[in-house]
């Protein structure tokens, strides 16, 4: 399981998960390029991901849809085979909380 997440709480809490059920997570660097992630994705033969929609004027969503576009609904298509499923948090940083939602 790919994992694009800066170092909020909830990365700990995703890759604790991700160990509980016996996969094993990738993080990749949050700082890398449309070419950079993709190159990422193709080399780990992730079959899930689970990304941040944008960090830092980073559009990670878009860089997705120009990798492998409905890359949310058809998995990773032609450029990823293997990764079948993705999900993508909007992480809202409140005054209180940080909450998550599929936002792409």
């Amino acid at each position: 399981m790919a994992l694009l997440m800066a170092n909020f709480p909830q990365f700990i809490a995703i890759k604790f998960a991700i160990a509980m059920v016996g996969a094993v997570a990738v993080p990749i660097n949050f700082l890398n390029k449309r070419d950079e992630l993709g190159y990422v994705l193709k080399q780990s033969d992730a079959v899930m991901l689970i990304t941040m929609d944008s960090f830092r004027n980073m559009p990670y969503c878009r860089y997705l849809d120009e990798l492998a576009p409905g890359w949310q609904v058809q998995g990773g298509g032609e450029e990823f085979p293997k990764l079948k499923m993705s999900w993508s948090l909007r992480l809202v940083k409140t005054t209180a909380t940080t909450s998550a939602s599929n936002s792409c």
